[in-house]
């Protein structure tokens, strides 16, 4: 299977990264006006994200006589599909803006400078991803089918870890030394800092199209 969200081309700047998918749709599958259940980094439990989708998201659904409940779920799929994708494109272009400008040496990296925001939000879009991921495959199992989301919210929870972490940003310059030295080519060089955070990873979602 290709890029999950490759029919997603929304060009992603620095004016638009920060957009709200329930600002610009009116609607979203998080809780909380699209923000999410919460802004820390936590992951919520099962329970939680079951009584959230059955008491609340699926409850929220408008009422189509002609719709089968099947054919709702699947609209339901395809809608938070669509967010997770909206979300995806913009982690992608501001954890790149992150990674490059902790490797690249003189960086302000202070409270307020254009690096600790753009880092901030990629801890907040990284923790909407996995809140939607949970969420999706929560619905698609209530569809009958399976979705394995483990390997990418792995990767996920591996990148809030590493954005939280104090030595991230020594860590990033670090997986920028060999390349460096060896005074290879800036997508090269790019490349050694999405290895650092496995970003490839990060878009793959194995078996949705089986539940949509």
């Amino acid at each position: 299977m290709g890029d999950f969200c490759s029919q997603n081309t929304t060009i992603i700047t620095s004016e638009n990264y920060i957009d709200s998918y329930f600002t610009l749709n009116g609607n979203s599958c998080l809780p909380n006006s699209g923000t999410g259940f919460s802004l820390t980094g936590s992951v919520p439990t099962d329970t939680i994200i079951n009584t959230y989708v059955s008491g609340t998201l699926l409850t929220a659904l408008p009422a189509q006589s002609d719709l089968t409940y099947s054919d709702t779920l699947r609209g339901l799929l395809s809608s938070i599909k669509n967010e997770y994708c909206f979300y995806y494109k913009r982690y992608m272009f501001v954890l790149t803006q992150v990674l490059t400008l902790a490797a690249t040496p003189g960086t302000p990296m202070g409270s307020g400078s254009t690096y600790d925001s753009y880092k901030q939000n990629a801890i907040r879009i990284n923790n909407q991803l996995s809140q939607i991921l949970l969420i999706l495959q929560n619905v698609s199992r209530l569809s009958g089918s399976s979705l394995d989301i483990d390997s990418v919210n792995d990767n996920l929870l591996d990148h809030m870890r590493k954005l939280q972490d104090t030595d991230m940003e020594t860590n990033a310059k670090s997986a920028m030394i060999e390349y460096t030295l060896e005074k290879n080519s800036s997508s090269r060089n790019l490349l050694a800092i999405y290895g650092f955070m496995n970003i490839v990873a990060v878009g793959m979602l194995v078996y949705l199209y089986r539940a949509a």
